[in-house]
């Protein structure tokens, strides 16, 4: 960020959260203000950077003046938390004119207000979130940034644990220089967030560039990544499966039990996946029903029932047990008929859900009866059912999209669900590209689900080395196609 800055040997730098002033402290022969609102640490840049001008209050900062380099990682700050959300925001619509929701973060308001105090001709480049990518709070920024010219290089720095183990969402480095650019327009980069960047120039020319009145605010902004065979080579993943949103629980046909509960009365068959937070897990992967009951927690793990139209035998006992002891199965909706016959759930062959930071788990019956993976507690699955033409891809597919290939197709359409959290829905997940997977080679199809086999059995040992060996296995299956 600083060599960026540097380029142009400004006189006067910027920092609006300055922290420690890591990023100040590079410009030795500059003129420097830094706004830290912690005394602790206010404490620390007088003592880092003698002669800066410090202040405590970066809104006091005087709109009169300007600065030719603005450099800032702000305050990833919810605007919830923002303690004088209301004057910042009257603030920017009297200097600006820009009035943004007053659910937008602390980030863009930063922003917005550092852009008012650049320069002509100044540089300024943020590390922020990419909230405003992707949510519905952030098409007044995106308009903004859009109608003037107040960013020209977005890159997307993916998870990449930027911040260690710290849960916030993904950050983007959003470059800017207050001039009239040639060509109005911005450019999308990704990258691997701590991984060092390759020569700016050769770096930028390969991102995607999109001029300006082909932006759309009202859109998510996603990241842009040319994929080496084109997308003559893949294909949407709803032309391969339907894909309906998942069961919510409590739903007619659904009700939790534990597992000593369901085992008692016989109703394995009916079990059909574990709400457990995922932080539980150990991986993404196989787990049958003894080793996730296991994990710690047991006492807030309840496993979901589907009761079909015609309930089994120890299922239907299993009712009237209930009924007679007046025990609600959590409906709800009201009905004349018995619940359980309201809803017959769709065929389903895996389904897709969250499962920590911005990667996906999959999760479906083996022919064992264990399960891939335990559903999250926290989000609604998406139902995944494989058209009858492409039945016999079912294997080939799941492995594909559980692989390191599939996940990244995943994250391409998901969208930042707050506080630090990403979610993909149905709607967003029939628009993921797959490869064209039925007109895979028969030795490929065999090479890769040998490799989701191995992956199961590796899983189930419990030895993090072989399942080290057989990850690695299969994303190197799954990219020899992508």
């Amino acid at each position: 960020m600083a060599e960026w800055i540097a380029e142009i040997d400004p006189g006067t730098v910027l920092d609006p959260g300055a922290g420690c002033g890591h990023l100040l402290a590079p410009f030795t022969s500059a003129r420097l203000t830094a706004a830290e609102i912690d005394a602790d640490l206010r404490e620390v840049l007088s003592l880092r950077l003698p002669g800066a001008e410090i202040v405590d209050d970066f809104w006091a900062i005087s709109d009169e003046k300007r600065f030719e380099a603005i450099i800032a990682n702000p305050p990833y700050v919810s605007h919830a938390q923002i303690p004088n959300k209301h004057e910042i925001h009257e603030h920017i619509e009297r200097t600006l004119g820009l009035r943004l929701p007053r659910t937008t973060n602390l980030a863009p308001l930063f922003y917005a207000q550092c852009w008012n105090l650049l320069a002509e001709g100044g540089r300024m480049i943020f590390l922020m979130p990419t909230e405003f990518m992707q949510t519905k709070s952030g098409v007044a920024f995106k308009r903004f940034l859009v109608e003037q010219d107040a960013a020209q290089v977005i890159v997307d720095l993916t998870d990449g644990k930027l911040f260690g183990d710290q849960v916030v969402s993904t950050a983007a480095l959003v470059l800017a220089e207050k001039r009239r650019p040639k060509e109005p327009g911005i450019t999308f980069l990704q990258h691997k967030g701590r991984a060092p960047f390759p020569p700016w120039p050769d770096f930028v020319a390969g991102g995607k560039f999109i001029a300006k009145g082909d932006l759309r605010v009202e859109r998510r902004w996603r990241s842009h990544q040319r994929t080496p065979n084109g997308e003559g080579r893949s294909q949407r993943l709803d032309e391969l499966c339907v894909i309906k949103p998942g069961h919510v629980t409590g739903n007619n046909g659904f009700f939790l039990v534990s597992w000593g509960e369901a085992t008692e009365h016989g109703l394995e068959q009916e079990v059909r996946y574990c709400l457990i937070r995922p932080h539980q897990l150990p991986t993404p992967y196989f787990h049958t029903p003894e080793q996730i009951e296991q994990l710690k927690n047991t006492d807030q793990r309840r496993w979901l029932l589907e009761i079909g139209a015609e309930p089994s035998a120890a299922a239907r006992a299993y009712l009237d047990r209930a009924e007679e002891q007046g025990v609600h199965l959590r409906p709800t909706q009201k009905a004349r008929e018995p619940w359980w016959r309201q809803d017959v759930a769709p065929p389903w062959d895996f389904v897709i859900s969250n499962f920590r930071r911005r990667d996906y788990l999959l999760m479906a019956y083996t022919t064992e009866r264990q399960l891939v993976s335990p559903a999250p507690f926290a989000a609604v699955p998406n139902l995944v059912y494989l058209r009858e033409e492409h039945r016999e891809l079912v294997e080939v597919l799941f492995a594909w999209l559980i692989s390191a290939s599939g996940q990244q197709a995943l994250r391409g359409n998901e969208r930042h669900a707050g506080n630090g959290l990403y979610t993909i829905r149905s709607g967003a997940l029939k628009e993921v590209r797959v490869p064209l997977l039925q007109q895979s080679p028969r030795s490929w199809r065999d090479e890769i689900v040998a490799a989701l086999r191995g992956l199961k059995a590796a899983s189930l040992s419990g030895s993090e080395d072989a399942l080290s060996r057989a990850k690695a296995a299969l994303d190197k299956v799954a990219a020899s196609l992508s």
